[in-house]
């Protein structure tokens, strides 16, 4: 990481760092890339797979793409009810979302049926498991009693977790550079946010001299 060699190596002087791809950090590993600091190792605070997916999130975009925000909750509620499908049938585990990997949003979300044939695909699955009349049967029931919208909450909740977890990212990657930046009186960490969150989620720049 940039950031351990900036503060290992007397070569550099200077750092700027913009966050970015958060999901891909690495823990528990020796050059792990979260916990930095010794205050959150001591902490022994952990992230795992689904929150750093979530710091990634950025629900400040959501009024400006409300479109694509509401198509977003749609789909999940299309992947939901396939699962939901799924385990009445016998076909997967209630613990296990099944892998279906990405689909192509204009062809393969027109409506559930659809997707369910594209997902079924994927699987490896013969179409006739859940026929295009009762893959809509089902999005009908369900939609009548609201549990589209008891999935938008559910995700939105999880969404809004988003800048907190990366709030705490980005802090300790400042309390890293307080720590292994020797003190002097050109030392300096900075923090603050470059630019709207909306034009560009990853905002926050952190920036150091030794």
């Amino acid at each position: 990481m940039m950031i351990r060699l900036f503060s290992t190596s007397s070569d550099f002087t200077c750092f700027v760092n913009v966050g970015c791809c958060y999901h891909f950090l690495t823990e528990q590993h020796p050059s792990a890339g979260f916990p930095l600091s010794q205050a959150v190792q001591q902490s022994g605070l952990q992230l795992g797979p689904t929150p750093k997916m979530l710091s990634c999130q950025a629900p400040a975009r959501w009024e400006d793409q409300l479109e694509e925000t509401l198509m977003a909750y749609e789909h999940h509620f299309f992947r939901a009810l396939l699962q939901a499908i799924m385990v009445k049938k016998g076909l997967t585990d209630a613990s296990k979302a099944p892998v279906i990997g990405r689909l192509n949003k204009k062809k393969d979300f027109t409506c559930f049926s659809v997707y369910v044939q594209a997902a079924l695909k994927r699987l490896d699955l013969p179409q006739t498991t859940i026929p295009a009349e009762e893959a809509e049967a089902y999005y009908d029931s369900y939609k009548a009693r609201g549990v589209d919208k008891q999935i938008a909450i559910v995700w939105t909740l999880r969404v809004l977790l988003g800048p907190v977890l990366e709030s705490l990212i980005l802090m300790d990657r400042w309390l890293y550079l307080d720590q292994t930046i020797p003190d002097s009186p050109t030392k300096n960490i900075w923090m603050w946010p470059l630019f709207d969150p909306v034009s560009s989620p990853r905002n926050m720049v952190i920036a150091a001299t030794k």
